[in-house]
């Protein structure tokens, strides 16, 4: 159809062109002015060409005129009289026509063809049908399912270093809109549930020498795939299931991305490192009936080069500021042999019960919020020590949604409820829900002792740290066990909660260490 259109177009033109040399010989002829001579061909060819686009309006260039504008005498020109101008008007009428009819609907048929074509260059980012540009340096390409609410926190961070790949574009239309330039820019790449593993899925994207991170030593090269295996906002949910993105989709995406790479990455000198986010106590069992982790699919079965352990960083940034503010309040404390306490508002049964298993160890009880409410029960808990100062009350919010979150914590502290707590920790999953708690701390006196946790934010600087380790030259069993070592008592926590309550055991490296917890991910992993 377009080279139809076009051809049409060019017809038009031609036609056009035709009609206006016939007339201009004709006068050339009146004026007695030989064809032969290269002035009067140049002025006849002159003549035609710039009567095209006046024809589409009824109108001509006089043979004088365009003689004056190349220098000629337009003197020589004779005016047409007699036959000679009735025919001369008939072909100047037929042109028109032509013009008229043909090469301004031809005109309005190409802009309507254009206009299709940047409509449908819209669709394609929209949908994630459109391949990137060629215009950036080193690329991550992040699996995230229908969702993932740490690559939201990377785009904004990174921008489009961060490559997503998404299943459902309409479930992130406002994400895409954001940082596509309104469907202008091609940001992601959308594949169907169920269809990581074929190669129809990436046999459009193109993967070139241009995604790969340059590590700062042995001049080797990265292609760096990632992907998030949480499920939305279960930040702390226990050996859950993944509902969105799996292991099983992860690892056939990451063989097809390696195939796409081998066949449009020019460079040999490079590797692939293959990164999952998710809940490392995953459990798996055969028909037969034997079980195992995720973190013993990934590292014994190869699925994946790392994997980071979606709740460890996120209880442990927990426990850093239990311990903070635990320790700024002065005495009592387990030196009496007392237990710690921790308030905690929640909608959600599981969540109570996996935090409160989770906290044993550290010497943590967690209690319900809104028994903090109840005559006496704070009351008790500064009395328990009669010669020292009493310990701080911290209080702890998280619901099932960011939102419940905010709004249940902001409800709270309009209520009076967490004005008696020393301390107030906000856990949410979704970095939106920042921003409301912290302009209530700012505004309000009853609210000034919160304090905020995302555990996307959480997720992105470590899977951050990873990438300045990988581009370091550090192995990823290195990073590895760095990342065990840095995780270890809490994921002995982890595992003791998981094999109690009837999951697999985790891997022996995770499940016997008995490290303290260390605490920064900013450190490099030991050489």
């Amino acid at each position: 159809s377009d080279v139809r259109n076009r051809s049409l177009f060019m017809y038009s033109v031609l036609g056009i062109c035709c009609l206006s040399s016939v007339e201009g010989a004709a006068v050339l002829q009146q004026s007695a002015l030989p064809l032969a001579e290269p002035s009067n061909a140049l002025l006849l060819s002159k003549y035609s060409l710039s009567n095209i686009l006046p024809s589409c309006v009824w109108h001509t260039n006089e043979m004088a005129t365009v003689a004056s504008s190349i220098g000629l005498d337009p003197s020589t020109i004779a005016p047409l009289e007699g036959s000679a101008l009735i025919h001369d008007t008939n072909l100047r009428s037929a042109r028109y026509i032509v013009a008229t009819t043909t090469l301004i609907s031809q005109l309005l048929r190409l802009f309507s063809v254009s206009v299709r074509a940047s409509e449908k260059f819209s669709e394609n980012i929209q949908y994630g049908r459109e391949k990137p540009f060629n215009n950036l340096d080193e690329r991550v390409i992040r699996l995230c399912g229908r969702k993932s609410d740490v690559t939201v926190v990377s785009l904004e961070k990174y921008g489009e270093h961060i490559f997503p790949i998404y299943e459902d574009p309409s479930a992130v239309r406002w994400t895409v809109a954001k940082y596509s330039d309104d469907h202008n820019k091609p940001v992601f790449w959308a594949v169907d549930a169920k269809s990581y593993g074929h190669k129809r899925a990436f046999e459009k994207l193109t993967i070139d020498d241009r995604w790969l991170v340059t590590c700062t030593s042995a001049g080797r090269r990265l292609l760096i795939c990632e992907a998030d295996l949480v499920n939305e906002e279960e930040s702390l949910s226990l050996s859950s299931v993944s509902r969105d993105l799996t292991i099983d989709d992860a690892s056939g995406a990451f063989r097809e991305l390696m195939a796409r790479a081998r066949e449009c990455v020019e460079t040999k000198n490079y590797r692939v490192l293959r990164v999952v986010l998710g809940d490392s106590t995953e459990m798996f069992r055969s028909g037969g009936g034997h079980s195992r982790t995720l973190r013993d699919r990934v590292l014994g079965s190869k699925e994946a080069d790392l994997i980071v352990d979606s709740r460890a960083p996120v209880l442990l940034a927990l426990l850093h500021w239990f311990d903070k503010e635990y320790g700024n309040g002065g005495g009592g404390g387990d030196e009496d042999g007392t237990r710690r306490r921790l308030y905690f508002f929640t909608d959600s049964a599981t969540y109570f019960t996996n935090l409160r298993e989770l906290l044993i160890p550290f010497n943590i009880q967690v209690v319900d919020g809104f028994l903090s409410g109840s005559k006496g029960d704070l009351q008790d808990e500064e009395g328990a020590s009669s010669e020292s100062s009493p310990p701080p009350t911290l209080g702890l919010v998280h619901y099932t949604t960011t939102s419940l979150t905010t709004n249940t914590t902001l409800g709270l502290t309009k209520q009076g409820l967490l004005k008696q707590f020393s301390g107030v920790c906000v856990l949410v999953d979704k970095p939106t829900g920042i921003r409301p708690i912290e302009a209530e701390a700012e505004e309000n006196d009853n609210a000034s002792n919160l304090s905020t946790i995302c555990s996307s934010l959480v997720h992105d600087k470590l899977l951050h740290q990873v990438r300045v380790w990988s581009r370091m030259g550090f192995s990823p069993a290195s990073i590895q066990e760095e990342l065990d070592f840095q995780f270890a008592k809490v994921l002995e926590a982890e595992a003791s909660v998981s094999n109690s309550n009837g999951s697999p055991e985790k891997s022996a490296a995770a499940a016997s260490a008995t490290l303290e917890v260390t605490p920064s991910a900013d450190d490099p992993p030991p050489s």
